[in-house]
């Protein structure tokens, strides 16, 4: 419960892993949606002075505006120097995105179970992120509707928006669970696919015994440097005397030893320097 509550679904220990990939995911779905919903609460605000029946959604549609604009410029601005904030601002977006909703569906008779239904089953989707947080969000916009709407709305109205936001919440946060919780799990899969990757590529430049590059990287290497040779360079060829008889005399874990030695030896000596390869059993 305590994984699918603030970690999607995965362990901590996975969520720690695709934390930083998750993050620069939901800025960009900030930016796209936020420059979206900017579009949408303009085209509502012409409308409403076009059309007298939508005149008493005007204050919820300029709160709105004016939220997700901010919301946008501090992605685009705050965002990119002070990471650790874009928490805060989604935190803001989605609870203009609700407030603007709710608004509408108290003023607009006609598009109230829409508007409620569409706000509280895309917000939890909007970014890749957990059940408790889409709580949060929801919990407070519930809280402003009770403290606002209990003086200012009729009763009846009042009643029908508080049950229906319950109602329409708790679908949202089953979709958006089961929505995220996949988005998560893609997330880890792509990390692990490039695990793979860099331990596959490890395999094939790197000799597992001594760490150094292997024969393979030497070779492209020397190929490399046949098309873009420096004016002046060196290639060190080195091997080690008496491995043979070291295998042969105490075993060749003592020849590892030695080979590996060695390999400790060449890396010192020419640390800073340049790349050490180990292109056969004995020769560097």
């Amino acid at each position: 419960m305590k994984n699918i509550l603030l970690y999607g679904g995965i362990s901590k220990e996975e969520y720690d892993r695709v934390k930083q990939p998750v993050a620069q995911a939901n800025h960009k779905s900030l930016l796209y949606w936020s420059v979206l919903v900017s579009f949408f609460w303009i085209y509502c605000l012409v409308m409403s002075m076009n059309a007298e029946d939508y005149a008493m959604c005007r204050p919820a549609y300029i709160v709105s505006l004016c939220l997700t604009v901010f919301s946008y410029l501090a992605s685009r601005f705050v965002v990119a120097r002070f990471p650790d904030m874009l928490n805060l601002f989604k935190f803001i977006f989605r609870l203009s995105l609700l407030g603007g909703g709710i608004g509408i569906a108290v003023c607009q008779w006609n598009l109230r179970s829409l508007t409620m239904f569409a706000v509280a089953i895309i917000s939890p989707s909007i970014f890749v992120d957990s059940t408790f947080s889409s709580l949060a969000v929801h919990s407070c916009a519930l809280v402003l509707y009770i403290i606002l709407g209990r003086n200012t709305i009729s009763p009846d109205i009042y009643s029908w928006g508080l049950g229906n936001y319950i109602l329409f919440s708790v679908f949202g946060f089953l979709i958006g669970n089961a929505i995220n919780r996949e988005r998560f799990e893609r997330y880890v899969f792509s990390e692990s696919a490039k695990e793979l990757a860099d331990i596959q590529r490890r395999y094939a430049y790197y000799d597992q015994m001594t760490g150094l590059k292997n024969r393979r990287a030497y070779d492209e290497k020397l190929s490399w440097l046949a098309k873009n040779a420096p004016a002046e360079f060196c290639i060190v060829s080195a091997d080690l005397n008496g491995l043979k008889k070291a295998n042969d005399a105490i075993g060749h874990r003592a020849g590892d030893e030695l080979i590996t030695g060695a390999a400790e030896c060449l890396s010192a000596a020419f640390e800073g320097i340049d790349t050490i390869y180990r292109t056969g059993g004995d020769e560097f």
